[in-house]
């Protein structure tokens, strides 16, 4: 009946019992779960935790997948932090699924996740909608690759509302350096002057050099919208040289105002 889905609902958004679910022998309880779950239409934020101690210890990359694809699809909010799992390709099929449907998505974070796939990662750029997300963070993970620069270039200079965006590569909190090429940081700025929206934005770990940070200087000489710029190469050997290099870029921009 109605007023039992919207019960069942309503409680399926308690991650309690999804865990429940999840941990579950009986594969129908986890279905019903999930099911129960997509039926919410509140907009109130949701955030996976997938670290180990968090609940989510039984979670196979095929129940993430399954997981994101039944998430509510007016939800503004959503948070998923990897925590080195594996569920990988699995997870993010299942978010590229859920992102296609959503209707107000306006915050997306993946944190400390490992997809493995630059085809994975080119299929999340082309999922995201166009003109919802205001705020866009992806941390230490190697969802942009300079495999797929040229598809998330091309995504975020036609994102309408996209105001702050953060990319780190795999990198920080001792993992393995995950540098891009200059090819693939040309291609991420060229895309990104290209915003109408964009206001801010912060990198890491990709592997810029000041040439790459040169270029950005001139694909930004036409776009008045982007004022503040943080890039940190911590892990890398040019980092001194980053260091300057956008202390000269952030100079340059002193005069610009958002036009947003």
């Amino acid at each position: 009946t109605i007023i039992n889905d919207a019960v069942a609902s309503a409680f399926s958004r308690v991650y309690t019992p999804l865990q429940a679910a999840c941990r579950s022998k009986d594969n129908d309880v986890w279905t019903t779960t999930i099911e129960s779950m997509s039926k919410n239409t509140k907009t109130d934020p949701m955030s996976f935790d997938f670290e180990d101690g968090r609940g989510w210890e039984n979670m196979s990359g095929k129940k993430a997948g399954e997981l994101m694809r039944h998430l509510p699809l007016n939800i503004e909010v959503l948070s998923i932090n990897g925590s080195g799992s594996s569920h990988g390709v699995l997870m993010i099929d299942g978010l590229i699924d859920w992102v296609k449907k959503s209707r107000n998505l306006k915050k997306l974070i993946i944190n400390n996740t490992t997809v493995g796939s630059s085809e994975a990662g080119a299929r999340m750029a082309k999922a995201l909608p166009q003109d919802n997300i205001v705020d866009l963070y992806l941390c230490y993970t190697d969802i942009v690759q300079s495999t797929n620069a040229e598809e998330w270039g091309e995504t975020l200079g036609k994102m309408k509302s996209l105001k702050n965006l953060s990319i780190y590569g795999k990198g920080g909190g001792g993992q393995e350096y995950n540098p891009m090429p200059l090819d693939g940081g040309i291609q991420i700025f060229e895309g990104i002057a290209k915003s109408l929206s964009l206001q801010a934005i912060v990198m890491g770990y990709n592997g810029y050099g000041k040439e790459v940070i040169a270029v950005l200087g001139n694909t930004l000489s036409e776009n008045q919208t982007i004022t503040t710029v943080t890039i940190g190469e911590l892990a890398s050997e040019m980092k001194d040289d980053v260091k300057t290099a956008v202390e000269k870029l952030n100079e340059d921009m002193k005069a610009r105002t958002p036009e947003v």
